[in-house]
């Protein structure tokens, strides 16, 4: 996994020219701010979703429903995409504070964030398609 937190450490960054540096530190903001505004819709399309289908499930599941458990499994993956992007912005604060630590005691930082956060992207990626997925096939086999 590269390097995209703490760029200056790089062998690559440090031999580019001073505009391409600030062109470099541009796009991996824009970057970072793309992939903070994706867990941000995740996580309020998934708690949406969550709250509707939780308060209005009576007008769609009757007692002869065909696989209730995917239902249920949709609203678990989409508990599992907002705890996931929750995480995300955590690993967000994070990597501020340890970089400010390091600032004060002068030690230089890897720019490298621990392997949950990293394993907390994949899941927030994987459980949000498999929640739509499994909703959506729950729907068309009961004709919602």
């Amino acid at each position: 996994m590269q390097n995209y937190n703490n760029p200056s450490d790089t062998k690559k960054y440090k031999n580019l020219p001073s505009e391409e540096k600030l062109e470099f530190d541009k796009a991996t903001e824009k970057r970072n701010e793309a992939y903070y505004s994706f867990c941000d819709k995740t996580i309020t399309l998934s708690t949406g979703f969550l709250a509707l289908t939780i308060t209005f499930k009576n007008s769609f599941v009757t007692t002869d429903v065909s696989c209730p458990s995917l239902l249920y499994l949709s609203w678990a993956c989409f508990t599992v995409a907002i705890l996931s992007a929750t995480y995300i912005h955590w690993g967000q604060a994070f990597i501020y504070n340890r970089r400010a630590n390091e600032i004060l005691n002068s030690k230089p930082g890897s720019g490298k964030l621990p392997i949950r956060f990293y394993v907390c992207r994949y899941i927030m990626f994987l459980s949000f398609p498999a929640a739509v997925l499994c909703f959506s096939i729950f729907a068309i086999i009961n004709n919602i």
